[in-house]
């Protein structure tokens, strides 16, 4: 998953935009980027799932508890370890 930073769209994967780059060796030269679906935008961030609770967050901690590697949200985050 991944949250728009501008229009606040969730998407499941960022749409392929092309952008011309000019010509090399006399052949137009394409560049490829990831961009949102909704509006556009590059300015995108990667979700993750909280390992104990499942919701999806951008803001989340690795932690190693119990010898496994937990993502977990805030709120999780405080109940585990705050």
């Amino acid at each position: 998953m991944f949250y728009c930073n501008d229009c606040e769209n969730e998407f499941d994967e960022p749409a392929t935009q092309y952008e011309n780059q000019g010509e090399f060796w006399g052949a137009p030269a394409w560049e490829a980027f990831g961009a949102c679906p909704c509006c556009g935008s590059t300015d995108y961030d990667e979700m993750r799932q909280c390992s104990r609770c499942g919701e999806w967050i951008i803001d989340g901690e690795w932690e190693v508890i119990n010898g496994a590697h937990l993502y977990l949200c805030p709120i999780c985050h405080d109940d585990l370890l705050g």
